[in-house]
């Protein structure tokens, strides 16, 4: 199984909760292909009950997968967040995420959780939750995307959604939650569903792109005369069986819609996850190593002299390091909590590689418009001879897929500079398959090469692309 695959991430997940009993049911990307516009997602994420990261990750792996806990408990709103990094093996290839996402309020998390219903993915069932509670999820939320997602569901449901079950539950949590300005949230949702759709968000983009090939939860068959409780094979109780036809119905009835064509705007927008490992072949950025620590930044104990640099990344504050380059034990030292004191920081070794020695460290990068920081993996290198400088490389890109000259091709964004800053600071390289044929030629010099503010043609158009925020979490391309 290509874990790569979020289908595939899914239902592993969905197979290791049940067998560990942990209360679940999908969320995020794959579900929002069912109920609103599908977009591109790579990872998979899950509602769930109480805090079962470790339970959880102990769960997957007993399924023979190797998994890492990136973090726990991290607000994002109205909700806290788990995520589980899944690294292959038992069988399984590919790496993705699982998020483990939960409302802070007790109560209402076990309510969602029990209206889940069953639903088919890839023959298999697994528990979703209702158009309902996904609508109120993503008001939990503090992304601006995530109003979107609720928006569409709202505009393509339209009455078939409970829009008064919606507007209970939110002023409910609003009492308890008066920072999170819900009622507002849930306005502009309601604001976003009434006028025109977000540019670029093509219904079909998500089955279009052949790399990240997702699937929504089947549909239930139509017509069938079995009775709904009989045929979904939960127990009910009073009240339920209203919501879970909605659910069940919708689950059917929208997925052929969200296949329509949508004429090309001369505006369009794509937006991009991330997804590690480097694009193309661009060079290690660098930094001096200073012989005094920058102002602000503490330096380590050490039994010999130290060189310091400081390395951008993200929206956050420089990441201090400091290297001690005797070539019997070099080590690194590298401020991962951003808080300037390299005294605090275990120092790791830096291996020989060939005329460098070289050591590969995961860090948090924050940005402004993401709700949590990124894990990013940043390869440091010195040279083994005169090394004047640090050299790194943040081995990180943004990818997804794009409704451009009458059909959807793949994107994927860089930024060359290796600072993390795609938009305004960085040099962003964007990747675009013009020639339709479903590959992105990464090759330097390709001609699916493009730089923003700089004219490209597809077809008998004339285009040009911009990225409007540092994070790169969306191009916007304009005729």
């Amino acid at each position: 199984m290509d874990l790569s695959d979020p289908n595939a991430a899914a239902l592993l997940a969905a197979e290791a909760f049940e067998g560990a009993g942990i209360e679940s049911a999908l969320y995020g990307g794959l579900l929002l292909a069912a109920y609103g516009e599908p977009r591109e997602t790579r990872d998979a994420d899950f509602a769930v009950v109480d805090s079962t990261a470790s339970t959880a990750l102990a769960a997957i792996r007993r399924l023979g997968v190797d998994a890492v806990l990136v973090f726990e408990g991290q607000p994002c709103g109205g909700l806290l967040l788990d995520r589980i990094s899944l690294l292959g093996g038992g069988g399984h290839s590919g790496l993705n995420t699982v998020d483990l996402v939960r409302p802070v309020d007790a109560r209402y998390r076990r309510e969602a959780v029990a209206r889940s219903v069953l639903a088919p993915l890839r023959r298999r069932k697994v528990r979703v939750l209702t158009p309902e509670d996904f609508v109120v999820f993503k008001v939990l939320s503090t992304r601006d995307r995530d109003l979107d997602d609720a928006a569409s569901v709202v505009r393509i449901l339209g009455a078939r959604l409970d829009m008064a079950c919606v507007r209970r539950i939110v002023s409910r949590l609003a009492r308890s939650s008066r920072r999170l300005g819900l009622g507002s949230r849930l306005g502009e949702v309601a604001a976003r569903a009434r006028g025109t759709e977000p540019a670029g968000r093509s219904r079909g983009a998500v089955r279009s792109d052949r790399r990240a090939r997702t699937t929504a939860p089947a549909a239930l068959p139509r017509g069938s005369r079995c009775p709904l409780p009989l045929l979904l094979g939960v127990p009910t109780r009073p009240g339920m069986i209203p919501r879970m036809a909605r659910a069940a119905i919708l689950l059917g009835l929208v997925l052929p819609a969200a296949l329509a064509p949508r004429a090309d705007p001369g505006l369009v927008g794509a937006r991009l996850e991330w997804e590690p490992g480097l694009l193309g072949e661009a060079d290690s950025a660098k930094a001096p190593l200073l012989d005094a620590p920058p102002p602000g930044v503490a330096a380590p104990a050490a039994d010999a002299p130290l060189r310091f640099a400081l390395v951008p990344l993200g929206e956050g504050r420089p990441v201090a390091v400091a290297v001690d380059p005797r070539a019997g034990s070099p080590r690194i030292w590298v401020d991962r909590d951003l808080d300037g004191d390299l005294s605090r920081e275990s120092p790791s070794a830096l291996p020989a590689r060939t005329r460098w020695f070289q050591r590969r460290l995961t860090l948090l990068v924050r940005f402004a418009d993401e709700p949590v920081a990124v894990p990013v993996d940043v390869r440091f290198s010195v040279a083994k001879e005169k090394g004047a400088d640090l050299w790194w490389d943040a081995r990180i890109h943004r990818r997804g897929a794009v409704a451009l000259g009458g059909m959807v091709r793949r994107a994927a964004l860089r930024d060359a500079s290796h600072t993390l800053r795609f938009g305004e600071g960085g040099k962003p390289g964007l990747l675009l398959d013009l020639n339709g044929d479903g590959v992105l030629e990464e090759a330097e010099g390709s001609p699916e090469w493009l730089a923003p503010g700089v004219p490209f043609r597809l077809l008998d158009e004339g285009w040009t692309f911009r990225v409007p925020s540092p994070s790169g979490g969306a191009v916007e391309f304009a005729r």
